[in-house]
């Protein structure tokens, strides 16, 4: 990595003041350090310390981490250089488990987290109906597997 940190923009929902606190945080993947900057008060919250609970993994837009026992929100990147490494790295991907894959449903979705390296993200469930199902393989009209439709 050519750079030493990521930053993120967080938000803190403060309970007892009954307002959104908006920080910025500093990640350090060489010794997994972070550091808080109040962005409204224009000042350090907190000092760079390690939080060893908080991995590369955890950092993604959207993502809810816990910093000392406080939930905060990933809701946008800080520079352009974290927002470039992160979405590079951290691409959508559309899976689907056909039918006949349905009695080994776990060990697809055990190969897709320890041999593939993915992450899964929003997991749905459900079942197709005909009409869905031919929409959806329109373009494979005509091949011999989509005879299944009519």
């Amino acid at each position: 990595m050519s750079q030493s940190r990521f930053c993120f923009i967080t938000e803190y929902f403060d309970n007892l003041a009954s307002l959104c606190k908006t920080f910025q945080l500093f990640y350090y993947p060489s010794d997994g350090s972070i550091e808080m900057y109040d962005i409204k008060n224009r000042k350090i919250f907190l000092k760079r310390n390690v939080v060893p609970e908080i991995t590369m993994k955890d950092l993604y837009k959207g993502s809810d981490i816990n910093i000392f026992s406080r939930k905060h929100k990933l809701i946008e990147y800080g520079d352009d250089f974290t927002k470039e490494y992160f979405e590079k790295v951290r691409s959508n991907t559309y899976g689907m488990i056909k039918p006949d894959g349905y009695l080994n449903i776990g060990k697809i979705i055990d190969m897709i987290y320890n041999v593939g390296g993915f992450t899964i993200t929003k997991l749905k469930l459900c079942r197709m109906s005909l009409d869905n199902a031919a929409e959806f393989y329109g373009e494979h009209k005509g091949k011999p597997f989509y005879d299944f439709f009519n």
